[in-house]
């Protein structure tokens, strides 16, 4: 039996502006038409059927993550109280599939990565499952293509005859992200591989290894493996975990590590340099994506999702612009652009001159919230064609409707009325309501404060109280 865990809670800091908390770098598409997470879901339903895949992230990207993957079983959606990096990650999912499966196998899968040739991926995977036994973990690395400085390396070492299969080498020792010699020197011994964050064992042994390294948090994780944990024990473990990558809190320290030696193309998107490479250029190496018109510009990447950008006579610049913010660098720094959104200038904004504007994604489309203050609220509706809200009414809060565009049915304590562009209702406390979208439809809402007063009657997305 194999599971496959696919951490996707990465917020993706270096993808500023376009990657962001309320849609972070797992759900976006970067290098092709599906997002991140649903490319890696794709190749994990090949190793292991959707019933196999658990995908491991945090409650506020829940809905988005069943919205992009509306096949994962809603029991596979394991939702972390608060992020503590993959040390956690991986051993929740490790409990949850010994769990279920007492003696399985788990692969373990980044969701950021970007693979050039899927069966080549999925045949490495495949190599590392049959090579795992009851008491070692193996790696999936790939044979360096040139000096990255941004990556993890691992170092091999020579196997003992029989010991592991043809293709499957022992593990010397991790170097992470070396400095431009060094990572040359490396390259050129062919001793090296690029580390991909791809380990595959058997769970047990995978919870084994973190209660070792990591007692607190492995015992915890070790009694979930036999009873599931309520959500109050989940957030009291969560708390006293620490914050550790599993590589640098667990492999690093593992005395039985093996790793698959791979050749396929293949890029970890940690920056906009890595976005860049995993497009095709035009014939002056520039990679654009939205409205984008360039006159003499050379190698530069622009990506504009809320209007039209022009470029004149410049190169190697990255230019990327969203509602959230615009970004302006020099290529040689684009893994400093995490940085550059949280700069002491941006901070010295006055906040009455900066509103935030938040994007709540939701089951049925997404919520834009650009007014939270003690006297009102104020947020759009952008209801997908089709999809309907919950029957709800509300003990306290008042809201007004206002229909910007579209059509929809607006249901009243058990009478149904159309709500088109220009119409627009007060809905009182006590009253029963549900919106319906015949079309895309777009809606303004104000209500008075009280933002949780939703008590929900009926709901397609199974979210009754």
């Amino acid at each position: 039996m194999l599971f496959v865990a696919i951490l996707a809670g990465g917020p993706g800091t270096r993808l500023w502006p376009l990657s962001s908390a309320a849609v972070p770098k797992p759900l976006l598409a970067l290098g092709g038409a599906r997002t991140l997470l649903q490319a890696a879901a794709d190749r994990a339903a090949r190793l292991a059927g959707m019933e196999h895949l658990l995908v491991v992230s945090q409650a506020p990207l829940a809905a988005a993550i069943r919205r992009q993957l509306p096949d994962l079983p809603a029991a596979n959606l394991l939702l972390e109280p608060q992020s503590r990096d993959t040390a956690a990650a991986v051993g929740l999912a490790a409990a949850e599939a010994e769990r279920r499966c007492p003696g399985t196998l788990l692969a373990v899968l980044p969701a950021d990565h970007h693979v050039g040739d899927e069966t080549a991926y999925v045949a490495a995977v495949r190599t590392a499952t049959t090579a795992a036994t009851e008491r070692n973990l193996i790696l999936v690395g790939l044979r360096p293509t040139r000096a990255e400085t941004g990556y993890g390396y691992v170092e091999l070492a020579a196997a003992e005859p029989g010991d592991l299969p043809v293709g499957v080498f022992a593990v010397r020792r991790f170097v992470e992200k070396p400095g431009p010699e060094q990572a040359a020197a490396m390259v050129a011994s062919g001793q090296f591989l690029w580390n991909m964050g791809v380990v595959v064992g058997r769970a047990a042994r995978v919870l084994a290894e973190i209660r070792r390294c990591l007692p607190d948090l492995g015992e915890g994780l070790t009694v979930a493996a036999h009873t599931p944990l309520d959500e109050p024990t989940l957030e009291h473990l969560y708390a006293r975990a620490p914050r550790l990558s599993f590589d640098r809190a667990v492999l690093e320290k593992s005395l039985h590590l093996g790793v698959v030696a791979a050749t396929f193309p293949w890029d970890d998107l940690g920056n906009w340099n890595a976005v860049h490479r995993v497009h095709v250029p035009d014939a002056a190496g520039n990679v654009c994506q939205g409205q984008v018109r360039l006159r003499d510009a050379r190698d530069c990447l622009v990506f504009d999702t809320c209007g039209t950008t022009a470029v004149l006579g410049v190169s190697g610049l990255v230019i990327v612009r969203t509602p959230d913010g615009l970004l302006v660098c020099d290529r040689a720094r684009a893994h400093e652009a995490g940085l550059a959104a949280v700069g002491s200038t941006a901070a010295a904004i006055p906040a009455a001159t900066a509103p935030h504007v938040q994007v709540v994604p939701k089951p049925w489309g997404r919520e834009v919230w650009w007014a939270h203050t003690p006297a009102y609220v104020g947020k759009f509706l952008e209801v997908r064609a089709g999809h309907t809200l919950s029957l709800q009414y509300h003990r306290e809060k008042l809201e007004t409707l206002y229909c910007l565009q579209g059509t929809g049915i607006l249901h009243l304590n058990g009478q149904d009325q159309d709500f088109t562009s220009g119409c627009s209702m007060t809905i009182t406390p006590g009253t029963v309501h549900r919106l319906k979208a015949m079309t895309e439809l777009t809606v303004v809402e104000v209500s008075t404060p009280q933002v949780e007063d939703v008590v929900r009657l009926a709901d397609a997305y199974g979210r009754t109280d």
